[in-house]
């Protein structure tokens, strides 16, 4: 037997546009049948959309936590943790299953860090909302690996930051996300004049690629500037390292131990 949504509807009690909106959002759980511009469903299907009100499709919760749980875990207020959540969503990692928002174990970390909680010997102190100041470079000079959980528009401040301290001048552009160019900067470099240098920040986990660079020579070459370097808080592979070097005139790698010495050196420049 195959019903309609509005049958479906009337059987359940569950709203005519909510019905729609479970289909659109998880469709490939609940089966159905195509014809002549109809959708149908089989008898079937009613167990699944009230399943999906219920909070299906499943996940396992053992392993996901809410907003309570970690303010919980963690001391932290719920409201607290909803502007965290707000403020760097992207970086936090989550699912969202009808209206809830749920989290794997390592999003309390994240947390945490946001927040200012100490763990073990590290402090980090609302890095996502800290002006960029000596302090927070102090703390990425101690601890680098920090630069991996910060928001990704941070990321590309503290670059700005550092590149202004050794004497560039900056123009930060437009935040989006990936696959753009992130600052410009200008220096004047003595009898040469002055020179302009792109650079392409990746906040990411994973190893960056040949592709990534091959983007970058692209970008270099379209607007025409004196040198590029591509940025990023994970590390490159062998063929990016070799890609570079070929074109080491034009490109410059930056790994996040290459950007922990950027960190040190910034530091210095203005003690």
């Amino acid at each position: 037997m195959l019903l309609t949504l509005r049958e479906i509807s009337e059987q359940t009690e569950i709203p005519y546009s909510t019905l729609g909106r479970y289909v659109r959002m998880y469709g490939e759980y609940i089966p159905r049948v195509e014809g002549r511009g109809r959708r149908l469903f089989p008898t079937e299907s009613l167990a699944v959309f009230q399943a999906v009100r219920s909070g299906w499709p499943p996940v396992d919760r053992e392993k996901y936590l809410t907003l309570t749980d970690i303010s919980n875990a963690t001391g932290i207020s719920f409201p607290k943790l909803v502007r965290l959540f707000r403020l760097a969503e992207q970086e936090i990692p989550h699912v969202t299953r009808v209206r809830r928002r749920l989290f794997p174990q390592e999003a309390v970390e994240i947390f945490e860090e946001l927040a200012g909680i100490k763990r073990g010997n590290r402090a980090v102190e609302n890095i996502s909302l800290l002006p960029i100041d000596p302090h927070l470079l102090r703390l990425l000079s101690q601890d680098p690996e920090l630069l991996k959980i910060m928001p990704w528009r941070k990321f590309e401040r503290v670059l700005a930051e550092i590149l202004s301290r050794l004497g560039y001048e900056i123009e930060l552009q437009r935040g989006t996300k990936d696959g753009g160019i992130d600052i410009f900067a200008l220096k004047h470099e003595g009898a040469f004049g002055l020179h302009r240098y792109l650079l392409q920040a990746k906040r990411w986990s994973t190893a960056v690629g040949v592709a990534p660079v091959r983007e970058l020579m692209f970008l270099h070459d379209q607007h025409r500037v004196y040198k590029s370097c591509l940025a990023t808080t994970s590390r490159f592979t062998a063929g990016a390292w070799r890609l570079g070097e070929e074109f080491k005139w034009q490109l410059e790698l930056k790994d996040l131990e290459l950007l922990h010495q950027w960190v040190i050196m910034a530091l210095r420049a203005k003690s």
